[in-house]
């Protein structure tokens, strides 16, 4: 399998694990007993949403706090980083996990496709260029 069809596959696997992750839970008290840990880059993180804070730009309207909010899990750690990157994720966020963490989101690949320069380049260059940069 090529490369762009592991990195394509990493991000629709990823969009749809955080449409999951982020839809309302049936009863709250369900995950009374629920340690949540939100992995990855800035689409968990909520870079660009209102309330951002620190070097990650977590903001509380990020999918990850949204659902925390909404669900009342027993603990709820947003390791996730705005520009992490696959090995970033490995290498910083996956070793601070416990053993006893029952719910892991994960949203990566963007970063590592080039997401932000690719849409950068294709709002404001011809569709040529668009084109060129996307292959």
């Amino acid at each position: 399998m090529s490369r762009r069809l592991t990195v394509l596959g990493c991000l629709v696997t990823s969009s749809l694990l955080a449409l999951g992750v982020a839809a309302p839970a049936a009863a709250a008290s369900a995950h009374a007993d629920t340690d949540y840990v939100a992995l990855g880059d800035s689409f968990s993180s909520g870079v660009g949403a209102p309330g951002q804070t620190g070097l990650c730009l977590r903001s509380p309207n990020g999918y990850p706090a949204q659902w925390a909010a909404r669900n009342n899990p027993r603990s709820f750690t947003d390791l996730s980083c705005g520009g992490a990157e696959t090995d970033d994720v490995r290498n910083q966020q996956v070793p601070r996990l416990s053993s006893g963490t029952d719910l892991i989101s994960i949203t990566i690949g963007g970063n590592d496709a080039g997401f932000a320069p690719t849409v950068l380049t294709c709002q404001v260059s011809s569709d040529a260029t668009c084109a060129r940069t996307v292959a």
